[in-house]
């Protein structure tokens, strides 16, 4: 069965909207993976604890403490930022 990460912190919406959407995407062909702050309700998913937050004026490819990160654009030959 295929586990699909979700990140829990990046709704519009809160991470309470984003539990319940993967919620009603579970079936017995799929699993979601709550990443998110520890602690959070998850009723019953599987839940990665995390500890660092990706800031909205933050860019992407600089949001690791300033290393480079892949990101799927530039695996696609996508360099546009």
């Amino acid at each position: 069965m295929p586990r699909i990460a979700v990140d829990a912190m990046g709704g519009d919406r809160g991470p309470e909207a984003v539990v319940e959407g993967a919620l009603a995407a579970r079936s017995d062909e799929l699993e979601p993976v709550i990443f998110g702050s520890a602690g959070l309700d998850t009723r019953g998913l599987p839940l990665v604890p995390t500890t660092q937050v990706v800031g909205m004026d933050e860019k992407r490819s600089t949001s690791a403490g300033g290393q480079s990160l892949p990101s799927t654009e530039a695996q696609n030959g996508n360099t546009a930022e």
